[in-house]
């Protein structure tokens, strides 16, 4: 039984459904180096490498749990217990 092929390269419209956000951000951030620039694939084509997202996600900082909860209403205290 042959394994299924694995995307390696991923479209605007594929980064644009998997972040939640739209071309122009993405575009945005690309500019800004937030976010890797997309490779040149074919003429007129351009897309990111598997392993280039997999680099930027690693990149990303961590947040602390306390960050996290004052996001959700917790109070430092209830963090702590």
């Amino acid at each position: 039984m042959e394994k299924p092929m694995q995307q390696l390269v991923f479209s605007y419209q594929d980064i644009s459904e998997k972040l939640g956000k739209s071309r122009s951000t993405i575009a945005r951030w690309v500019r800004n180096d937030r976010f890797p620039p997309p490779r040149q694939i074919a003429p007129h084509v351009v897309g990111w490498l598997q392993r280039d997202i997999d680099q930027w996600i690693d990149s990303l900082p961590f947040k602390t749990l306390n960050q996290k909860a004052r996001a959700f209403g917790v109070a430092k205290e209830e963090c702590n217990q």
